[in-house]
């Protein structure tokens, strides 16, 4: 989003190289030079979610492509779309209510934020969430949490 406070942000980082994303394109050396150019981070975005989207499994893979969704294995993300959300906190409870709605029980969530990692605790209690994994973290300090549930009926 051109006009978000988030590119604002990333603008005031400083320069960048615009470099274009393609599978035959070299990673790039140094992330944080390449993600301070708005487009080098939207190319990304669209490269990986296509890709993820392309993904041969038996689980259900679902991102965002712009303010479009994709999905691994399910045809119908209609109540997903449009996305205009930019912050991963919103979007992904949107995407974990929507995964309860498709008759879900056990999801798992990957974050860096510990926002999200409180909302969807919480949010996992009031959906009826029967088994929530968290991968919080990145590099070595990435870590796999199994949050335990319980129903409100439980609590004293």
């Amino acid at each position: 989003m051109a006009d978000s406070l988030k590119a604002d942000t990333r603008s005031k980082r400083g320069k960048g190289v615009r470099r274009r994303v393609e599978p035959s394109s070299a990673v790039p050396g140094n992330w944080q030079e390449f993600l301070r150019i708005n487009d080098n981070k939207t190319e990304l975005f669209s490269f990986l979610a296509s890709n993820v989207a392309d993904i041969d499994t038996n689980k259900h893979l679902i991102t965002t492509q712009g303010t479009g969704v994709l999905c691994s294995n399910r045809q119908d993300v209609s109540a997903l779309a449009p996305c205009t959300r930019e912050e991963a906190d919103t979007l992904i409870l949107l995407h974990l209510q929507d995964a309860v709605q498709q008759g879900y029980s056990k999801v798992s969530i990957r974050t860096v934020d510990t926002d999200v990692v409180v909302l969807a605790i919480a949010s996992a209690n009031r959906l009826n969430i029967s088994e929530l994994w968290i991968a919080f973290g990145a590099g070595k300090e990435l870590q796999v949490h199994r949050c335990s549930m319980r129903s409100p009926k439980s609590w004293s």
